[in-house]
Parts: C-alpha cells; sequence; structure tokens
C-alpha cells in the first residue's frame, strides 16, 4: 500500500530544545514567519502534532472534560470516518481519545483554516468516535494497543489523497515515526539562541529512553532570518 512521504519539520534552539523562553527571543522573531511558510510550501494539505501540544497551545482543544454518556447509547460506524477537504488537514495523534474539541476547525499556519483529523488507536471509547462525527471530525484508526506510525501514513495517502504529512511535534511523536525509519526528510529551522532549560524537551525524544541511532544525509544548510539556519536532511536507505 502506498504511504504519504513523510516531513519532520522543527522550529529548534542551538541546544536542540522544542519549547522554553527562546521563542520569546528577538532571534526567534525574525525565523518564525519562515518556519510556517514552509510547511504551507512543503506539505499543503496536512501537518500534524501530539495532543499535549495541541491542549497546550489552541483553545480548540481546551474544551471541559467530555460527558460521552448521549453519544455512548449511539451505534457506532465501523472503520475511519473520512471527509474530504479544500483546506489543509490539522492532523492530532489522540491515542486514546482524550480532547474535548469545541469545533473542527482551528487557524494555523499563517491563520489559515485548517480541518481537524483525529489519528487514534482501536482502544478508542466508540462514544469518542461518535463526539468527533457530531462535530464533522474526521478520524482515522491506526493500531490496536498503540499508534501504528506507517498504517496511519497508508491511509493518509489512500482515503485523503495526501502525499507529503509534515510532522511537526512534540518529541515524543517524531521519535514514533522516526524510530520505525518512516521520516523521509527532517527540516530543522533553528534559531540564533540557547535556552538552556535542563527539562526542555528535544525535537526526538522516545517514551522510554531508547535511543535508536538513525543516520540522514545533509541535503541543504541555508542561512535564514536574523542569524537563523535552516538544515534539511534525507533519510539514508
Amino acid at each position: 500500500m502506498e504511504r504519504a512521504k513523510c516531513l519532520c519539520h522543527m522550529f529548534v534552539s542551538i541546544d536542540g530544545k522544542i519549547i522554553g523562553n527562546y521563542m520569546e527571543s528577538p532571534a526567534a522573531a525574525g525565523v518564525g514567519s519562515f518556519y510556517e511558510d514552509y510547511i504551507e510550501e512543503a506539505a499543503p494539505k496536512a501537518w500534524g502534532c501530539g495532543r499535549v501540544t495541541y491542549e497546550v497551545n489552541y483553545a480548540e482543544a481546551q474544551g471541559k472534560p467530555i460527558d460521552l454518556t448521549a453519544f455512548a447509547r449511539k451505534k457506532t460506524p465501523e472503520g475511519d470516518y473520512i471527509v474530504p477537504s479544500k483546506i489543509t488537514y490539522a492532523v492530532c495523534f489522540d491515542r486514546f481519545g482524550k480532547i474535548n474539541w469545541t469545533k473542527n476547525t482551528l487557524e494555523y499556519p499563517k491563520g489559515h483554516p485548517a480541518l481537524i483529523l483525529e489519528v487514534l488507536t482501536e482502544k478508542v471509547r466508540p462514544g469518542y468516535l461518535n463526539f468527533l462525527r457530531s462535530l464533522g471530525i474526521p478520524y482515522i484508526l491506526a493500531g490496536k494497543e498503540d499508534l501504528d506510525p506507517e498504517l496511519f501514513l497508508k491511509k493518509l495517502r489512500t482515503e485523503f489523497g495526501v502525499e507529503t504529512f509534515a510532522l511537526c511535534g512534540g518529541g515524543n511523536i517524531n521519535a514514533a515515526f522516526i524510530g520505525k525509519n518512516l521520516v523521509d526528510e527532517i527540516s530543522l529551522v533553528m534559531v540564533a539562541s540557547v535556552d538552556g532549560a535542563s527539562h526542555g524537551l528535544s525535537f526526538c525524544e522516545s517514551k522510554d529512553g531508547t535511543g535508536f541511532p538513525q543516520d540522514y544525509h545533509l541535503l541543504e544548510a541555508k542561512p535564514i532570518g536574523t542569524d537563523g539556519v535552516w538544515l534539511r536532511y534525507a533519510r539514508k536507505d
């Protein structure tokens, strides 16, 4: 089965952090626009993040705890819920269905509308699937107990017609794809700033702390903005 190409595109500090005070520095302001522009250029049909990234950054994902009582009474159609879209998909990896979305769209990147697309496992509650359907939020079931990144990429290509997907963090979800050798290209937009926080997440961190060395080939190193650097790497087959 054909799969979508996967581009891991991240906004990082010199010390490899993906979140922290460096994001508010003057140096970050000079390259932030470039980061968002490249999402639209390289992956115009779909970009995505893990659940926590959405809950921290998007009001649309910060609804009160869900009462699924009414939704649980309804019969849930089998399989994925496919909703064709003329706007980009904002993919959310929400394995067990925890986010209480307040609507089915959000505005990113550059303030442009995107249709939310949930990626879940078969452990999700049927009532949550009915909740998503009630909002018009499409979803993909990818994996039984845990996320199956390859199955997701295959379904994204065959069911939603997406050729290139931009994976935009956080560190754990990036590791899930990189660890399976599914990231075809890594794009790092580096801010000329060191964050320094010992607790800050890096752009790739496995959940259990186990390493998985992966080699990549340098495609391009380009100065951008105010002392920023854009690094592009391709997977070594």
